[in-house]
């Protein structure tokens, strides 16, 4: 993989991981508005439980697609120029094939373009591109056992 690859691979992460953070931060704030909302609802005195039952429901369901969308970013989300087949499979050298086979196991589902509901061609490239290389750095080491 030619370091063109590679930097065109971090650009497009980079991009998607904005994308990502703006969406997440945008419920978290909305989800801050409805709970707001439902303390100054609260502290009114006010009987309307239909309200108070509606704003409870609206932050669950924030609460929920929160949840749905995390995404934790792990030290291989992001290869560098030299990063050898050991460090794109997040081990150590000279491991063994089981640790070989699991850590790409690992990868490959979390990488897998099928498995992930992208919204831009752009991030499912990235994907296909991550995968790409767990899935070349997987043969390598394989071929050396």
């Amino acid at each position: 993989m030619s370091s063109g690859e590679i930097r065109e691979i971090n650009r497009q992460y980079n991009q998607w991981e904005n994308e990502f953070q703006n969406k997440y931060n945008k419920l978290e704030d909305e989800k801050n508005y409805y709970k707001d909302k439902l303390a100054e609802v609260l502290t009114g005195g006010t009987s309307n439980h239909e309200e108070i039952e509606m704003l409870r429901q609206k932050i669950r369901d924030l609460e929920d697609r929160i949840k749905e969308g995390t995404v934790e970013k792990k030290e291989h989300d992001n290869y560098s120029e030299n990063a050898n087949d050991w460090q794109i499979l997040g081990l150590q050298p000279g491991s063994g094939e089981d640790k070989i086979k699991k850590a790409y196991q690992t990868k490959a589902l979390l990488w897998h373009p099928d498995k992930h509901r992208y919204e831009t061609s752009e991030m499912k490239s990235f994907a296909e591109l991550q995968f790409k290389i767990v899935k070349e750095a997987y043969d390598r080491l394989m071929a050396k056992n």
